[in-house]
């Protein structure tokens, strides 16, 4: 990987520029899920990347509860979360927003906060709710770009916290992520506000896209997935679901710098970004008003956790 370059100046006049960092963190414990991370540490991967949001996944609060599952409950370092959160803040990260439920994604914005919905579920609606032992939620921030004055109209940039569950509960379309996404996109249509330039969904999505493989590389990939101690599918719909309703991934934007080298026929998406050696998390922005640009899309190396951060610069119109 080559370094991620310096995040990009303002822009021309009548655009902005946005940096968004996202990283599962693994409750801060570690690649193996046995080693309690330090703040200290998670700072100094993130500090540098000077995002203006930050989403974090596997972020809980803490103190850990009766229910969490081993070994996250007896390695999950509570102080140490704190003293993240602090760290944060004192980087910038004044707007510090988290999903209310066991795997909780932290939202951090250096940019002021104009409005934010509730934490809510999106596994309300949907059959499989019974069955499932956990259930994952989302937020929708509202955050006021840096062009816009403090008045009703200034132009916002929106973000949903949320990480779509591991468990899809059936080998195909129609399962628990296609459900929460369909939850999500009707919450967009719902809640979004009139001066949003557009809306940014950069997570972990549990799931690897077959166009980002070669078919050696593929079939090595499900017939991991086929495994009776896996048992995911090849497919959950989710990225057909997004690009139905306008969402574009970030990896598909082909003038958008890299620092991985190409690997065809991949569209663009990078080596790995999860233990597994697959890419299971992505960026993804709506845009209606043809007002955003895909600047760069960077993997940032680090061992402190299962999955690796991605920084995504866009170009905004306001």
């Amino acid at each position: 990987l080559g370094a991620v370059p310096p995040r990009p100046p303002g822009g021309v006049e009548g655009r902005v520029t946005l940096r968004v960092a996202q990283w599962n963190i693994n409750a801060l414990c570690g690649i193996d899920c046995r080693s309690a991370q330090a703040a200290s540490d998670i700072l100094e991967v993130l500090g540098p990347l000077e995002a203006d949001v930050l989403l974090l996944q596997e972020a809980p609060q803490g103190p850990p509860q009766e229910f969490w599952p081993e070994p996250w409950k007896s390695v999950f370092p509570t102080q140490a979360m704190r003293d993240l959160e602090s760290g944060l803040k004192e980087l910038g990260y004044n707007v510090q927003l988290r999903t209310h439920c066991e795997t909780s994604t932290l939202l951090c914005s250096k940019l002021p906060l104009e409005t934010a919905t509730p934490s809510g579920s999106l596994d309300d609606d949907h059959s499989f709710r019974g069955l499932m032992k956990e259930e994952r939620h989302s937020l929708l921030a509202h955050l006021r770009l840096p062009a816009g004055a403090n008045s009703a109209d200034s132009p916002v940039v929106a973000c949903y916290a949320t990480h779509l569950h591991h468990d899809n509960m059936v080998p195909g379309w129609g399962g628990v992520r296609e459900a929460e996404v369909t939850a999500l996109l009707r919450h967009w249509q719902a809640h979004a506000s009139p001066n949003a330039r557009c809306c940014i969904l950069a997570t972990d999505f549990n799931q690897s896209r077959r166009g980002d493989y070669s078919a050696k590389d593929w079939s090595l990939i499900a017939e991991a997935l086929g495994k009776p101690w896996v048992r995911q599918p090849e497919d959950d719909g989710v990225a057909d679901l997004l690009r139905g309703a306008g969402w574009r991934c970030a990896f598909d934007a082909p003038a958008a710098a890299r620092n991985w080298p190409s690997r065809p026929p991949s569209t663009g998406a990078p080596p790995a970004s999860h233990w597994t050696g697959t890419v299971v998390d992505y960026p993804y922005v709506v845009d209606h008003q043809g007002s955003v640009e895909v600047l760069g899309v960077y993997l940032v190396y680090s061992s402190l956790s299962d999955h690796l951060p991605i920084v995504t610069d866009l170009s905004i119109s306001i």
